[in-house]
């Protein structure tokens, strides 16, 4: 059974995908957390053909729009980190009243993973986290991300009118980034930023709440040739509790990873999902 549903998070009716099962109860739960602004589009598919594989397994599945994504109430600077973090939450508990299951994973891709590390550090009923290439520092990535506004400006105007710093200053007095008509307060093809969205960014302090963090833990590098998981996801994952052994640090290679158009056009993630598979295997899912 695949099912559209809209269910409340602060407010705002958010849109999710239900894969059901037939006896869900003793089986654990997943809820998957997209990625960040245009990422949203790419990996969507990538999370719902994973979903029918976990579906298929007997696990019960949620993939969801936060609020101002997709088809979700909202508007896109409303999902700062703490609202999207709530309707994580509440995500899970959609999932667990519509199923009937009492066992929840998080399973998360980019931005969604770290989001999904800080909602597993508030949740007492996980038993596992599943993390696609986490981003361990949030602005840094957000930041390296305007790079593209700045070099539409390029495009647009032969020249780059505004820096970064610039439009964050901007951002954050409320003003906007007026280039011949273009507000440049954007990120990724459009999406506005607020001034809200990019402080509770710039709060997010990983150390802490990782080392919080107890339940059987995947995180896989993606890599479009073979090699070792990066350097700072070897350090991100040293950032979890001592008394947390059961936290894994692996690679999957594909022709081209979920975030990205590149050479080869992907729908699904046949290697990661693989990666994924065995772990929970391991692990008794």
């Amino acid at each position: 059974m695949q099912q559209s549903l809209f269910f409340n998070s602060g407010g705002h009716r958010l849109y999710g995908l239900y894969f059901g099962t037939a006896e869900p109860k003793d089986k654990l739960g997943f809820v998957l957390c997209n990625g960040f602004a245009g990422e949203t589009v790419v990996c969507r598919s990538h999370l719902s053909h994973y979903a029918r594989q976990l579906q298929a397994q007997g696990h019960p599945v949620l993939r969801f729009d936060y609020r101002g994504y997709g088809d979700s109430e909202g508007e896109f600077i409303d999902a700062t980190v703490p609202a999207m973090c709530d309707d994580i939450h509440a995500a899970a508990e959609e999932l667990k009243e519509r199923s009937g299951c009492e066992k929840i994973a998080l399973l998360g891709i980019r931005m969604g993973a770290t989001l999904a590390c800080i909602a597993a550090s508030q949740r007492k009923d996980l038993h596992k986290l599943i993390l696609w290439e986490p981003l361990p520092n949030l602005w840094t990535y957000v930041f390296a991300e305007l790079r593209q506004t700045v070099a539409m400006q390029t495009i647009l105007f032969r020249d780059v009118r505004i820096t970064r710093n610039e439009i964050v200053d901007n951002i954050a007095a409320g003003k906007p980034s007026l280039v011949d008509g273009y507000d440049l307060n954007c990120i990724d093809d459009g999406f506005p930023l607020g001034a809200e969205f990019i402080a509770s960014i710039k709060d997010v302090d990983l150390s802490p709440l990782l080392a919080t963090i107890e339940v059987e833990t995947l995180i896989v590098h993606l890599r479009e040739k073979e090699g070792d998981a990066s350097k700072k996801l070897r350090k991100f994952a040293e950032g979890f509790s001592a008394e947390n052994a059961a936290v894994e640090l692996t690679v999957a290679v594909e022709k081209t990873v979920p975030w990205k158009h590149g050479r080869f056009y992907m729908t699904h993630s046949p290697k990661l999902y693989e990666t994924t598979n065995s772990w929970l295997e391991r692990n008794d899912a």
